[in-house]
């Protein structure tokens, strides 16, 4: 994934902290790795976003740093495994339009955290995992999850829907379900085997 490079310090000492400032040239995860003879140590970075994406690169933490409103379509697709999405606290915005989720993802091992949703038909659709994969959905907010009034049968609004063998959903907040007249709204929806842990949903 992209190039190596290095720099090499001969017969380098300090007596105080030493600083090694790294611009990155690309919008994604970075790995620093410090050698002092035999020993070696890392510095990693998150990778920062600020509009609607689609994470397809694993092993990823990203991190929001600015609130979003989207109205087209889904705002994230999460498609690679091991991915955090940290929502630091800002909001993602749509317009109810039917069948849409804030964030969607279809991968193992996922965490969704700090996020703050408001206005879509579906908030956090976690979805078709293997039965050894994991789940995490955490300290968020889902706000009028709304279907319009001629929503149809099978357009169903969910907070939050999550199937995984082995989910942990905790501490989420979840306000103002309506469906329209076909359809069904549910505030959690957990699913596909035994192995996970519910709580903190209010």
């Amino acid at each position: 994934e992209g190039s190596e490079c290095s720099v090499f310090a001969e017969n380098y000492a300090c007596n105080d902290i030493s600083y090694v400032v790294s611009k990155e040239l690309m919008p994604r995860k970075h790995v620093l790795r410090f050698d002092f003879g035999n020993l070696s140590s890392y510095a990693y970075n998150d990778v920062s976003i600020s509009a609607c994406a689609n994470l397809t690169t694993a092993n990823q933490n990203s991190t929001l740093s600015a609130s979003i409103i989207n109205t087209t379509a889904t705002c994230f697709n999460i498609s690679a495994a091991n991915i955090t999405l940290n929502c630091a606290g800002f909001s993602i915005t749509g317009n109810a339009t039917v069948g849409l989720s804030a964030i969607y993802a279809n991968s193992s091992n996922v965490t969704i955290r700090d996020c703050i949703i408001t206005n879509w038909t579906r908030g956090i659709n976690v979805t078709n995992l293997s039965v050894s994969s994991k789940a995490a959905i955490v300290n968020n907010t889902i706000n009028n999850a709304v279907a319009p009034a001629n929503a149809s049968a099978g357009n169903d609004i969910y907070a939050i829907f999550v199937r995984s063998s082995n989910a942990t959903v905790a501490n989420n907040t979840i306000a103002n379900l309506t469906a329209g007249a076909g359809a069904n709204n549910s505030g959690l929806n957990v699913t596909g085997g035994m192995g996970g842990s519910v709580y903190g949903i209010w």
